[in-house]
Formats: C-alpha cells, structure tokens, sequence
C-alpha cells in the first residue's frame, strides 16, 4: 500500500472509528502520526469519538500529525441519506450548536498550538 521508497511505516494501530499510522518520510527522514478518522452520523457517537480522539492527540502534542478522513459532517441534517429517523429526530433535539459545533470545537481545544502545514 505504501511505497517504501517513500514512507517507511512503523505501526499502525486501530481503535474505534479511527486508524493511526507512525512512520518517517524517507527522503527528509521526518518522523510523522497520520490520524484516519470514518465518524459515525450520530452526535453522541461522534462526542464518544473526539474525546477518545482528543486523548490520543493530546499524547502526540508537538509531533507532526495529520489528522483526515470522513467526518461526517453536515450542516443540515436533509443532507444525509442513509440515516434512521431515530438519528435524525436525536440531532434536531441535541444541544444548540449541532455536529458542527461538537467538531469545532474538537479542533479549535486540541489543534490550536500544534503547527499546521
């Protein structure tokens, strides 16, 4: 999968909802985690999958992450098609603010001192 002239993978490691890839970028020998997120549609299920997210980032403050993937964000919820009425209704009765606040927030708390490339 990788082209090992390129990336040298270290570990890989699965938990719930995301994958973490350690490894270095051969030709500059930069060590990097590469975070690949697939988050459920439900809000709570997403709020369970940052913080067990945010944990693990706040592990590897100061490295170099990428953190990517489908996060399952919407800004409405009509713009999801495969979702239960159950989810749907749960998401109109959720804290003010939405998914997207719940994912911005995410990112502002644990990504605002690391360095962005």
């Amino acid at each position: 999968m990788w082209d090992t002239k390129e990336v040298e993978v270290w570990s890989s490691v699965s938990r719930t909802h995301f994958l973490l890839i350690h490894g270095r970028f051969v030709q500059s020998n930069e060590e990097f985690y590469l975070v690949n997120v697939y988050a459920l549609c439900g809000s709570r299920d997403k709020e369970a999958l940052w913080a067990s997210l945010s944990a693990q980032l706040l592990l590897l403050r100061g490295k170099r992450v990428c953190v990517c993937g489908d996060f399952n964000a919407v800004r409405k919820t009509e713009e999801r098609r495969s979702v239960r009425r159950e989810q749907v209704e749960g998401e109109k009765n959720h804290k003010k603010g939405g998914l997207n606040c719940v994912f911005g927030n995410f990112f502002k708390n644990i990504l605002d001192n690391c360095p962005q490339v």
